[in-house]
Parts: structure tokens; C-alpha cells; sequence
């Protein structure tokens, strides 16, 4: 029954219906624990069920405790060098990554990359561990690792046949390039991406609205305002009603940049408060969220381009607060911030 209870979480969670698979998921766990109280171990499965549920509605604060939780049952019955302590590690990982602990995620990728290198046959991260790892490597700006983890994705995917992580790989190679400054090499992956998804994925897929996302974003640098006003709108329209993620405040953000490129100040200024109102609701409470203080310098920016320089050296300070010891001093962020705090 536990295991059936499972099993059925993750089938609705992959429908989408989280406050199903939340239910169910707990409800197994709670099974487990009435059953398994003398064996520990038994709880793992379900309590990760749990958590997985539990980001997938956005209330990463719980998800991140039942992590911390997993890992202790796991350490304390001597598997802390399992497979199973390598999968709830990177999962970890991205839980922290979500809230904007983006040093805190690359300690626990560090951990979980000790652990696999006695696991994994040739001693390398597989495909989801390779993308988890190259999307941090890409927040810390450091993009000729990055792009070698998104590499090495992309292959593994590709030879079992993993068309989710194949997406992902290519949407990250495309920001790679976009973040160095080469649009045309952008723009070749993107159209190789879109070309993948189209031929892959059903409408209304997610890679359909991470494939919008990316192309707006690649679109607002080149400065196409336009062009990229009218991709983050569709994506912002695919994400109402949604639980609170990561790519809804980067897409407002963008959206807001968008505007004001287009003199829409207005607009920009309200779609910049949404994001950092969105990436408050991640971030974890009395902790710095690189999300935050990402969104923050955004506001700061479109106040700044409207001709509002005391709120703009204001909000920049308060971005800097949040970005300083998520991604360490010399963040381009944080350079960024602190720019627009000189007067």
C-alpha cells in the first residue's frame, strides 16, 4: 500500500495535479512511518515523495527540511555514501537553488559528486547531476564549466533516450552563449532547440514555455523590446495560476526590462516588483536569496531608467545584501549593484 500510494503521487504530480500528489505522497509516509517506526531506512522513498511534492507546489521551506531529514535517516543507518544519499543530495541541491542558496546548492553538488565518483561507471555525473551542476556553475558565472556539464548532458541524454534532459541541455548551452555576448551562436542553438522540441514534445509541454522563456531572453539581448515584450508575455500567460518557480520571477523580471527598453515604465516598474514579490515567496525565512537580490536589481535598473535615482540606489543596496553571499563578492551581480549604489 505504501508503495502503491507512491506511485500514484507521482503519476498525479506528473499530470499536474500537485494537491493530489502531495496528498497521496504524504499519506504514504505516514503509512510508511506506522509501519517502518524500527526500520528507518523504509521512510526514505516516501519522505523524498514528500519533498518532491512539496517543490513542486513551491513551498520549497518544507522540502528543503525533509531533505535535511532524509539525510539524517540515511547518515544515521551508515548509507552516506549510497546511491540513495547521492540522489537526495542533488535533490537537495536544487531545492537550495530554488530558494537562492546558490553557494549552499554547490556545496551539497561538491558532496554528491565525492559520493558518485565510487558509483557512477566512469567515475562522472550522469545527465541530471551534470544539469544541476552546470545551472549553478552558470549563476557563479562560470561558463566554460558550465557549458562542459551541459555538454556531457546533453550526450548522456541523448543516448538513453532522455528528451527532458536533452531539452535542458540545449536551453543551457543557448544561455551559455547568450551570457558570453555570442547572439549568433545563441540563436543557432535556440533554433536547433526549437527544432528538438517541436518534433519531441505535445503542446503545452513544459520545454514549450522554458523554449519561449529562453528566446525572450535571448531577444532582450539583442534588444529586440518588442519582439521580446511579446515572448515573455506568452510565457507570463502560461505560468498564471501556477505555483510560485524560479522561471516565473526571471520572465517578469525580463518582461519588466522589456518594458522599459520600450519607455513603459509603468508597466516595467509593476512586472519588477511582481518577480521580487515571487521570489520572496521561495526564498527560505531570514535567509539571502540570490533570487531576490537578482529580482531587486532589476527594480533597481527600471527605476533608474525612469529617472528615480534615490529609489534605484536603494533597491540596489538591498539587492546587493541578497546577492553578496549567495554568489560571493565578485558576482557580476554584485558588481552590477554596486554601481548603481555609487552616486
Amino acid at each position: 500500500m505504501v508503495n502503491c500510494l507512491l506511485h500514484r503521487s507521482d503519476l498525479d504530480l506528473t499530470l499536474g495535479d500537485v494537491p493530489s500528489g502531495i496528498s497521496l505522497a504524504e499519506r504514504s509516509a505516514a503509512l510508511a512511518k506506522k509501519l517502518y517506526s524500527h526500520l528507518p531506512l523504509q521512510l526514505v522513498s516516501p519522505i523524498t515523495q514528500v519533498a518532491v511534492a512539496r517543490r513542486q507546489a513551491g513551498d520549497l521551506e518544507a522540502a528543503d527540511r525533509l531533505y535535511g531529514e532524509i539525510t539524517e535517516i540515511l547518515t544515521d543507518g551508515g548509507r552516506e555514501r549510497s546511491t540513495d544519499t547521492l540522489v537526495v543530495t542533488a535533490n537537495w541541491a536544487a531545492v537550495k537553488a530554488d530558494t537562492g542558496d546558490i553557494l549552499g546548492a554547490m556545496r551539497l553538488l561538491e558532496k554528491a559528486l565525492d559520493i558518485g565518483r565510487g558509483l557512477w561507471p566512469d567515475g562522472a555525473p550522469d545527465q541530471m547531476v551534470s544539469v544541476n551542476l552546470a545551472s549553478r556553475l552558470f549563476t557563479l558565472g562560470r561558463l566554460e564549466e558550465a557549458e562542459g556539464y551541459y555538454s556531457r548532458a546533453r550526450l548522456l541524454a541523448r543516448q538513453e533516450e532522455d528528451a527532458d534532459m536533452e531539452a535542458i541541455a540545449l536551453f543551457g548551452l543557448a544561455a551559455i552563449h547568450r551570457e558570453r555576448g555570442n547572439l549568433e551562436k545563441a540563436r543557432a542553438t535556440l533554433k536547433e532547440a526549437a527544432e528538438f522540441v517541436d518534433g519531441t514534445f505535445p503542446r503545452g509541454h513544459p520545454a514549450r514555455a522554458s523554449l519561449r522563456l529562453e528566446t525572450g531572453l535571448l531577444e532582450l539581448a539583442e534588444r529586440s523590446w518588442e519582439e521580446a515584450r511579446s515572448a515573455l508575455v506568452e510565457v507570463t500567460s502560461l505560468q498564471e495560476g501556477q505555483p510560485p518557480k524560479v522561471n516565473q520571477a526571471v520572465a517578469l523580471s525580463a518582461l519588466a526590462q522589456a518594458e522599459a527598453g520600450l519607455g513603459d515604465f509603468g508597466q516595467a516598474e509593476s512586472h519588477a516588483a511582481e518577480a521580487t514579490a515571487i521570489a520572496k515567496r521561495l526564498a527560505l525565512p531570514g535567509k539571502a536569496s540570490y533570487w531576490v537580490g537578482r529580482c531587486q536589481l532589476v527594480e533597481a535598473q527600471v527605476d533608474r531608467a525612469g529617472g528615480h535615482a534615490a529609489s534605484a540606489r536603494g533597491l540596489a543596496a538591498e539587492a546587493l545584501g541578497q546577492l553578496a553571499p549567495t554568489v560571493g563578492e565578485e558576482g557580476v551581480l554584485v558588481h552590477a549593484a554596486r554601481a548603481l549604489i555609487e552616486p
